[in-house]
């Protein structure tokens, strides 16, 4: 058994590593993601099932503050202090697959929870406490927004079966990230697969002069321009780019609940046991 998985491990940082299989296979990995336009599929399958995955962004924003408590990204640096395992990818395969020249490429995820041991060894490595809260902060000053949770797809991606303990921490940039794929669901399966955080409110202000470059930036086609003012849809997970991009700070991104990161935290809990 031991050798049959150093063999898979093998087979994926193979495929991983070049190139020419990358780029093609990631434009691939969408194509399962139309079936979320079909309501009975959308259902069954294991990448958009309610009970096999439940992630959340992290927004990036200053404004973000509840009567004192912690910005969003701390809830990573609390889960980072809590397990011995942690798994950092050598570099985003996303971002590689796209060619990204607008953010770095070394800056990969950050995998937590007991099968995290078993990714590829030769494309990511094991990290101390330190190594991967000094990789959150890389992450975060380069402008990426951090996402975490149960994500099923990384089981398959990586050849891990789902026992529930993998954690998932995706630093995504708006334009190579595969979870812009979700946005072939509907609203009302998003909220239960990828809900925002608890009491997180986008407000577009009188200020909004209708430039477009929020929905420029939406990685999941949310925002549209109507009659000059950016309105946002259904489909919105509050990553929270569209109030870090607007150039006339139009854009008003607010956490109302005092509760959410225990209401996270919760959630994510009962999804993953990294310990």
């Amino acid at each position: 058994m031991l050798k049959y998985a150093k063999l898979k491990q093998s087979i994926v940082a193979w495929v991983i590593s070049r190139k020419a299989l990358l780029s093609p296979g990631h434009r691939a990995i969408e194509w399962p993601f139309l079936l979320g336009h079909i309501p009975l599929l959308r259902d069954i399958h294991p990448w958009m099932d309610r009970r096999r995955s439940s992630i959340s962004y992290l927004p990036i924003n200053e404004s973000l503050h509840v009567e004192g408590r912690p910005m969003p990204p701390e809830v990573i640096a609390s889960y980072i202090e809590r397990t011995p395992y942690k798994v950092i990818m050598n570099r985003c395969l996303c971002r590689t697959a796209r060619d990204c020249s607008d953010y770095p490429t070394d800056l990969g995820c950050l995998f937590m929870g007991e099968s995290a041991m078993h990714l590829p060894p030769q494309i990511s490595r094991r990290v101390e406490s330190r190594e991967a809260l000094g990789h959150l902060e890389k992450a975060i000053a380069a402008g990426l927004v951090p996402l975490i949770g149960k994500v099923r797809f990384d089981n398959f991606a990586f050849l891990i079966p789902d026992r529930k303990k993998l954690l998932s921490v995706c630093f995504c940039c708006p334009c190579c990230c595969m979870m812009s794929y979700y946005r072939h669901l509907p609203p009302q399966q998003l909220d239960d697969v990828f809900p925002r955080l608890q009491g997180l409110t986008i407000e577009v202000t009188d200020s909004c002069r209708g430039c477009g470059e929020c929905a420029k930036r939406c990685y999941v086609k949310a925002i549209t321009v109507v009659n000059g003012k950016a309105e946002h849809s259904a489909t919105c997970r509050g990553c929270g780019r569209c109030a870090r991009f607007c150039p006339h700070g139009a854009v008003k991104i607010t956490l109302t609940t005092p509760d959410y990161r225990d209401e996270l935290i919760g959630r994510i809990d009962s999804s993953v046991d990294i310990a």
